[in-house]
């Protein structure tokens, strides 16, 4: 079912694009995700299929609010712009009511803090996966699109041509 990587003495579940067509989704996810406070996500290179990944945690200001995975809903997150889609993980970084306070805003990449008002090229913190085992399956990543909080940026995966990426994979703990 999940897809797993170690990463220091922490072991990341990554979920599959079919478990969002599971009647039981919420509850795998809920099984797998007992640490609210950190989340890995690899990003798949477009060209060669290289991946790199960022280790999430709440940023300093926000330490007390924990992240949400959720499958098919954004509840009292920002509504994707994609939800017509339906299969889709989102995963709640900042609730969209303490977002919308415009105050800076940000979380933890790789235990550098993103921060920000407007915006932020987080991928910069991203770190290059060498070792051949920790590469996944094509069927990990999705078609990803990021809202930061209440500043009103948008990006998706497709827009990340620039960058070279083209899909993300959500690991929990």
């Amino acid at each position: 079912m999940a897809g797993e990587i170690i990463k220091g003495n922490r072991a990341y579940n990554f979920l599959p694009r079919s478990i969002t067509r599971r009647p039981d989704a919420r509850e795998i996810v809920d099984a797998l995700s007992t640490d609210r406070k950190n989340v890995l996500l690899k990003l798949q290179k477009k060209v060669g299929l290289s991946e790199t990944y960022t280790e999430i945690q709440p940023h300093p200001s926000f330490a007390n609010v924990d992240f949400r995975v959720l499958m098919n809903n954004f509840s009292g997150y920002t509504e994707p712009q994609n939800s017509f889609m339906k299969d889709y993980i989102l995963l709640g970084i900042i609730p969209k009511v303490r977002a919308q306070s415009k105050s800076i805003q940000g979380f933890k990449s790789n235990g550098a803090t993103i921060q920000f008002r407007f915006a932020v090229n987080w991928r910069s913190k991203a770190k290059p996966i060498t070792n051949p085992d920790r590469m996944m399956p094509n069927e990990f990543f999705f078609f990803t699109e990021l809202h930061f909080g209440g500043c009103g940026c948008y990006t998706s995966s497709n827009r990340w041509r620039k960058f070279g990426y083209r899909a993300t994979a959500i690991g929990i703990r």
